[in-house]
């Protein structure tokens, strides 16, 4: 049997279905983008290359021409690529809340100190009553706390909480890595793809391409990206197996 958490596995499987997509709209464009060159310059639009009709594909009435084709494949190329870094982050914080959840399972006392103020720590009778039992009290004290690592200046911070706190070692080249690639999603979301200088410096291997101060995402750092991810989150999920802060899924669930 292999030595993979509840948390691992669920994780592993969605990351499985996002690299699916990555790799069947990666070539999905280039074979639309091939065929839209062969017929370029037609008096057709790039819908009715592509089998469209302008009902059914209103956003694909543009001339097929070099132009356009360029225009229109970069532009969809770009929102592939960050949409799937939004992604990539939310699989992240999904797993790290799963484990939170269960090591608060296994061993309630460990995590308790990142519960700070006495209003984190402290349940009343009616809020104890509500939730209804000593599970739905861990779990309600493992939002607490994921809130809490959630909410601190940035994923690094994050990291270096739950680190320090769970004893395990994490290579800290690799920790870096793919702490850059989770730190995209900021960019994205809140800087319409533009680098600060703070992500500058902090990319010292130039992990992330860039057009003067804008993101320059595709498949190859999409995929690097998914692929760093993944190899950060099994070593968290091996090392707190072997410290026993999270348990070995049964076998009768666990993937052959």
């Amino acid at each position: 049997m292999k030595s993979e958490s509840k948390s691992w596995q669920r994780f592993e499987g969605k990351l499985r279905s996002l690299k699916q997509y990555l790799q069947i709209m990666d070539l999905a464009l280039k074979l639309s983008n091939k065929c839209c060159n062969e017929k370029k310059d037609e008096g057709i639009t790039i819908g009715e290359v592509l089998g469209a009709t302008i009902d059914s594909h209103r956003q694909l009435n543009n001339p097929n021409s070099l132009k356009e084709i360029n225009r229109t494949f970069i532009s969809v190329r770009k929102q592939l690529n960050e949409q799937a870094f939004v992604e990539l982050h939310c699989l992240f914080s999904d797993y790290i809340s799963h484990i939170v959840s269960e090591i608060s399972h296994r061993t309630p006392t460990r995590l308790l100190d990142l519960l700070g103020k006495e209003s984190d720590r402290t349940l009343g009778f009616a809020e104890i009553i509500k939730l209804g039992s000593y599970d739905n009290i861990i779990d309600e004290m493992a939002r607490r706390i994921f809130r809490i690592l959630e909410n601190l200046r940035s994923t690094t911070e994050m990291m270096k909480k739950l680190i320090k706190i769970t004893g395990i070692a994490i290579d800290t080249a690799l920790l870096e890595e793919a702490l850059i690639y989770v730190d995209v999603r900021h960019l994205i979301i809140h800087n319409d793809s533009v680098v600060d200088e703070t992500f500058i410096l902090k990319d010292k291997k130039k992990l992330i391409p860039l057009n003067r101060k804008k993101l320059a995402l595709s498949y190859p750092s999409t995929n690097q990206a998914t692929n760093t991810i993944y190899k950060l989150c099994k070593i968290i999920d091996e090392e707190l197996i072997k410290k026993g802060l999270i348990p070995i899924r049964p076998q009768s669930y666990a993937r052959q």
